[in-house]
């Protein structure tokens, strides 16, 4: 097994799971959306 080629391939798909979900968070403070602000 390789645990750094997995790892690195783990923190590679995190982060761009963190980002698709930050992304629609900041449109949405920047337009104001009702949606997010509770």
């Amino acid at each position: 097994m390789r645990w750094r080629y997995i790892l690195n391939i783990i923190g590679i798909l995190i982060f761009f799971f963190g980002l698709t979900m930050i992304l629609p968070l900041l449109v949405g403070f920047y337009y104001q959306d009702q949606s997010i602000i509770p």
